[in-house]
C-alpha cells in the first residue's frame, strides 16, 4: 500500500504506511527505503510549493527607429525597385530597338536584291501648307494635286524599273495613338520619303513652293528645294510648281546635277503643248509633254489594243522631245528607256536613239 501512494504522489500517506511498518518490523529494507523516498519526495513537493514564481526575464526594450533611418531604409528599397525596372525597360528598348534593325535589313534585302525589278521607296504626300495671304485660297490643294498627278502619270507611262510608288498617309486615331507609339518603336518605319513644304507668294508676285523629302527609313531631310513661278493665273502657276516638284522629288539629285533642268519660264506657257507658243519650253514641260504620249501608248500595250498606225508616229515624237533635254540629264535617260521598251513591243527590232 505504501508503494501505491509513493506512486501515487501522495507522500504523506506513503510516509505513514512506511512508519508503521518500520515501527513493526525493526530494519525492515522495504519500508526504510520506502519511508526514505517518501520524505525526500514530500521534501520536494514542498520545496515547490513555497518557491517564488519564475519572473519574466526582463527585456531590453527596442530602441524607436529614427526619421533619418526609416528615409534612408526607404529610399534604399525604392532606389533598388528603380534600377530593376530601369534595366527592364532598357532591356526591352535594346530588344526592340535590334529588332527593328533586322526587319529594316530584310525589307531592303527583299525589295533592293531578292525582287526584281528593285523596287525604289514610295513618295508619301505630307502637309503642304499654304501662307499666301489669301482667305480660302486652295492653293495646297491645287499643288499636291497636280504633283500627285505628275508621279501617277509618270509610274503609268514607264517600265516597272522606274516606278516611284506613290503611298497614301494614313489617318491617325488618337484613342490608339498608344498603340501607334509602341508599334514604331518594333516594326520598321514605312519605306518611303515623305514631302512637306509651304506654298507662298501672290499675284502679280511669283507663287513659290520651298519643298522638303523626308526619309522616314532614317527621319532625316535627304533633300530640300524652292521652285518658283510666274504664270499668269494663280491655276497655272500652281500646277507648274506641283508638276516640277514631281519631277525633283523623284530624283533631286539628278535633276539638280544637271543645270537648267528645273527652270520655270518667266510667263505662261501652257503645261502642255509648249512648243506651240512660240517659246521655248522648258526640261519639265517637255518631260510632261513626252510622259503623256508615253503614257498613251503604254495604255495601249497593257490594254493588247496597240494602234499600230498612230503608235509609232507618237513614240516619234516622244523620241525628238528626248532628244530636247540634256544629254547629262538622268531624265533624259530614264525617259529614253522607256521609249526604247515601247518600240521593243510596238516595233520589235527598232530601238530609239
Amino acid at each position: 500500500m505504501g508503494q501505491a501512494y509513493l506512486k501515487g504522489g501522495d507522500f504523506a500517506k506513503a510516509a505513514e504506511v512506511f512508519s508503521a511498518v518500520a515501527l513493526e518490523d525493526r530494519g525492515n529494507p522495504e519500508a526504510l527505503g520506502g519511508l526514505d523516498a517518501a520524505l525526500k519526495g514530500q521534501a520536494a513537493a514542498t520545496a515547490t510549493a513555497v518557491a517564488p514564481p519564475p519572473t519574466a526575464q526582463a527585456t531590453a526594450a527596442a530602441a524607436r527607429p529614427t526619421f533619418a533611418g526609416e528615409f534612408l531604409d526607404k529610399t534604399v528599397v525604392f532606389g533598388v525597385l528603380a534600377l530593376a525596372l530601369l534595366m527592364v525597360v532598357l532591356f526591352l528598348y535594346l530588344s526592340a530597338k535590334g529588332l527593328r534593325w533586322l526587319l529594316c535589313w530584310l525589307r531592303e534585302a527583299w525589295f533592293t536584291r531578292i525582287r526584281k525589278p528593285p523596287v525604289a521607296p514610295g513618295l508619301l504626300i505630307g502637309e503642304l501648307a499654304g501662307a499666301t495671304g489669301e482667305e480660302g485660297s486652295p492653293a495646297s490643294k491645287v499643288v499636291a494635286q497636280a504633283l500627285t498627278e505628275q508621279l501617277v502619270t509618270w509610274n503609268s507611262a514607264v517600265p516597272a524599273d522606274l516606278w516611284k510608288p506613290v503611298q497614301a498617309d494614313g489617318l491617325d486615331r488618337p484613342g490608339l495613338a498608344w498603340l501607334r507609339g509602341i508599334w514604331d518603336q518594333v516594326f520598321p518605319p514605312r519605306r518611303a520619303y515623305r514631302l512637306t513644304g509651304v506654298i507662298a507668294g501672290k499675284q502679280p508676285g511669283p507663287y513659290r513652293l520651298s519643298l522638303d523629302r523626308l526619309d522616314l527609313r532614317s527621319n532625316r531631310v535627304d533633300a530640300s528645294r524652292t521652285f518658283e513661278s510666274s504664270a499668269e493665273t494663280p491655276g497655272e502657276a500652281l500646277r507648274e510648281l506641283g508638276m516640277a516638284a514631281a519631277f525633283w522629288a523623284r530624283d533631286p539629285l539628278g535633276m539638280e546635277a544637271t543645270p537648267g533642268m528645273l527652270e520655270m519660264p518667266a510667263r505662261a506657257l501652257g503645261l502642255t503643248g509648249a512648243a506651240r507658243t512660240g517659246a521655248q519650253p522648258t526640261p519639265v514641260q517637255i518631260s510632261n509633254d513626252a510622259l503623256k504620249l508615253l503614257g498613251q501608248v503604254r495604255a495601249q500595250v497593257k490594254l493588247g489594243s496597240v494602234d499600230y498606225s498612230s503608235a509609232p508616229h507618237a513614240l516619234g515624237e516622244v523620241q525628238a522631245l528626248v532628244e530636247q533635254l540634256p544629254a547629262a540629264s538622268k531624265l533624259r535617260a530614264d525617259l529614253q528607256s522607256a521609249t526604247d521598251d515601247l518600240w521593243r513591243q510596238v516595233q520589235p527590232g527598232r530601238v530609239g536613239r
